[in-house]
């Protein structure tokens, strides 16, 4: 299930479990602070035991996905972790909004996601393979992009300029639609 806020019991195991007392008050702002920063240590061991390319990093509740090759296909990573489960606070590329308050329940079922969809990443093909690492710069990526830009704007020109030729030209180049 996705991550979320429950019942009673469970809102107040996340206020004792952030430091907050049932009047709202915070006992220890360092505490969210360290079991975040903890939480991230643990996922980052699991990502890089795996040898998935993604490591987090943790700014109080505004943490980030750094991906640790090029690749254009990055973007699908959230829709992945929609996919697992868990629906973020997208702040930027690679910027989320962390919760404030979570419980210890909640951080295992995040830390699961994230592993899962690193995962599946990896497994339907969109990193490259550590071969393929090395000639996947940023820049042959920009570069294969604008050729691939460039390609379609190009045909889509052609096919428009065949449109303004005659209907006789328009057949040898079986452009023309009947009708």
């Amino acid at each position: 299930g996705k991550t979320s806020t429950g019942s009673t019991a469970e809102t107040a195991e996340t206020a004792a479990f952030c430091g907050i007392s049932p009047h709202g008050h915070i006992y220890s702002h360092n505490k969210m602070h360290r079991l975040t920063q903890e939480w991230v240590d643990g996922v980052n061991r699991d990502l890089q035991a795996e040898q998935l390319p993604i490591t987090l990093q943790s700014r109080a509740s505004v943490w980030r996905i750094h991906f640790g090759i090029p690749g254009r296909y990055h973007w699908m990573l959230q829709y992945l972790l929609i996919e697992h489960g868990l629906e973020l606070l997208w702040l930027g590329p690679g910027r989320l909004g962390f919760p404030l308050c979570v419980s210890e329940a909640q951080l295992k079922e995040m830390h699961d996601a994230i592993v899962h969809a690193a995962r599946s990443m990896r497994a339907e093909g969109w990193w490259p393979e550590a071969a393929e690492v090395r000639l996947n710069t940023d820049l042959r990526i920009q570069l294969q992009l604008t050729r691939e830009v460039t390609c379609a704007v190009g045909s889509r020109l052609t096919v428009a300029a065949l449109h303004l030729l005659p209907i006789s030209v328009q057949r040898k180049f079986a452009f023309h639609r009947p009708g």
